[in-house]
């Protein structure tokens, strides 16, 4: 399950975009944002991506008037970065929760996409905004969270460059399988059971999490 409304919030957000980093990227700021906001912009944008949803959207997620979601945000760019500041701590947090050396990308790479199948609008989110980095400041957000993973597993869990490069490669293709649940309908074509067959052989967790789900 993703956010949860009215749960204690882990961090506190920003808004307008470009929340402040830490070394790996969790932002935390002075000015909050209510969680049930940042919930909601995380609920709306999973379901339809940044292009997708429009600020009424996120309006009837949280429940208020869609001038009420106005004040929050600073328009829907602002929301998105929000909304993926959540995925982006989620998916950190969790890389720094089981971070050790040796380098075991097997054992990492389970654990995190448990963590994002548990937390799927999170899972979705860091897929959307993939598709969306064309907007100046959603690219900017995609590269930290993509320079903060690689530094993590080097600096922390003792990857070279090259295993690190091929973590990376291999999770996001298993966001992808989990997010449009493969490994549940390996019948509707032959490539998907070779695909689950490659997978098996890399070590991906995705193949172990059929459907995207724990």
């Amino acid at each position: 399950m993703g956010p949860q409304i009215g749960r204690p919030s882990r961090l506190a957000w920003t808004c307008p975009p470009e929340p402040p980093r830490c070394r790996y990227g969790v932002g935390v700021n002075e000015n909050l944002v209510e969680r049930k906001y940042v919930d909601a912009a995380v609920a709306a944008f999973a379901d339809k991506g940044f292009f997708g949803t429009t600020m009424n959207d996120i309006a009837d997620a949280a429940g208020v008037s869609q001038p009420r979601i106005s004040q929050v945000f600073d328009g829907k760019e602002s929301a998105f970065l929000l909304a993926h500041a959540e995925a982006r701590a989620i998916t950190l947090e969790g890389l720094q929760g089981v971070a050790s050396k040796p380098f075991d990308p097997a054992r990492i790479g389970s654990a995190v996409l448990t963590l994002l199948q548990k937390n799927r609008p999170a899972m979705l989110l860091v897929l959307h905004a993939a598709t969306a980095s064309s907007v100046p400041a959603i690219g900017a957000e995609c590269r930290a969270v993509i320079g903060s993973i690689i530094t993590l597993l080097i600096e922390e869990c003792g990857a070279t460059p090259s295993e690190a490069r091929d973590f990376l490669a291999t999770g996001f293709l298993s966001m992808v399988l989990a997010s449009t649940e493969v490994f549940d309908h390996l019948d509707e074509h032959p490539g998907l059971g070779q695909l689950a067959r490659g997978m098996s052989e890399l070590g991906s967790p995705a193949a172990r999490h059929p459907g995207g789900r724990s």
